[in-house]
């Protein structure tokens, strides 16, 4: 009781330190001492003001997919943590463009990061610019595609105010200062310096950041029937390097699947040849079936695992309230 009291009372010394931070940086841009940086185009910003777990990455398919069907041509810019492409930059071009170009492109996460090679699953006709320098990702990113770019998502851009902004869809979860880092004052998502729509993306609480919230709504993350369908009666091994395998835990119960061993990794967790094999290996014998998501299997992949020799999980967003408020601040209709 003494430790989770100690760990409650860091997390939310460590919280308003963060969020005093960015109150600082905001105020800078507000003052006009920070001036942020026009692309030309058309930007919607994807973030959280949480450390972390809210769902950011399926918003952000979410968007470029529906702008794709829109007849946009669509650029993700994303820094690509902990990746060799974080400092350097680098593109990753859509799948269409690839194949005009006749190049066979293989994505590897420990080049660009593990959410954008999972970004180029999820949404495989956006470009995608990788690197801590935003700017300079993109305009190398135009410069390569030889086509221009109707609209900019900037992944994980709430804190990144480096960069204007048209439009910024922050997820919020039912998780307090108590339980996880934040970033920033629930104060922020009542900013003028531009639109805001917040989106809650998980729990049963209402999120505090919705009171101050000018616009919101409700989405929640579900899997897919023929996933369930392929897990039904089976001796369940999760595999989670997520920053929030809890729901993913509660999800899967919900879903009425029992879990009988969870390997629970760090987030952006970083596997190796010898310890997939060997979780394959040891899988097989007790007749078990490896389950994870997205952003785990893109690392499995690109250690030569097939898609037949595990289950892939990926969350899709169902609207649950405010669809129509969503498509008249994304899309003015």
């Amino acid at each position: 009781m003494l430790k989770q009291m100690l760990r409650q009372t860091l997390t939310r010394l460590g919280s308003f330190i963060w969020s005093l931070a960015s109150h600082f940086v905001r105020a800078g841009v507000s003052w006009g001492w920070i001036k942020p940086y026009h692309l030309r185009v058309r930007v919607i910003s994807v973030g959280n003001i949480q450390v972390g777990g809210s769902g950011k990455t399926p918003l952000v398919a979410q968007i470029a997919n529906e702008a794709h069907a829109r007849g946009l041509r669509v650029a993700i810019l994303t820094r690509g943590y902990k990746s060799v492409w974080e400092k350097t930059g680098g593109v990753i071009f859509p799948s269409q463009h690839t194949k005009d170009l006749q190049k066979d492109v293989t994505i590897d996460p420990k080049l660009c990061g593990d959410e954008p090679a999972l970004l180029h699953e999820l949404a495989p006709y956006a470009a995608i610019a990788v690197g801590a320098n935003r700017i300079r990702s993109y305009m190398r990113l135009v410069h390569e595609l030889r086509w221009a770019v109707d609209l900019v998502i900037l992944d994980d851009g709430f804190q990144h105010l480096k960069i204007h902004r048209d439009l910024d869809v922050v997820a919020l979860t039912s998780k307090t200062r108590r339980d996880v880092l934040y970033r920033d004052f629930d104060s922020s998502l009542n900013s003028n310096s531009s639109s805001i729509f917040c989106v809650w993306t998980k729990g049963s609480n209402v999120p505090s950041g919705m009171m101050n919230a000018h616009s919101s709504m409700r989405v929640r993350f579900r899997f897919s029937q023929e996933a369930k369908r392929l897990l039904e009666g089976k001796k369940i091994w999760l595999v989670s390097g997520i920053a929030d395998s809890e729901t993913l835990k509660a999800q899967l119960g919900d879903a009425g699947l029992r879990i009988e061993r969870h390997f629970d990794r760090r987030d952006h967790a970083v596997y190796s040849r010898h310890e997939v094999e060997s979780l394959l290996k040891e899988s097989k014998a007790h007749a078990a079936q490896l389950v994870m998501t997205g952003k785990d299997w893109v690392k499995w992949r690109a250690l030569g695992v097939s898609r037949d020799q595990v289950i892939v999980l990926e969350p899709e967003v169902e609207f649950c309230e405010g669809r129509t408020m969503w498509d008249q601040m994304l899309w003015g209709n």
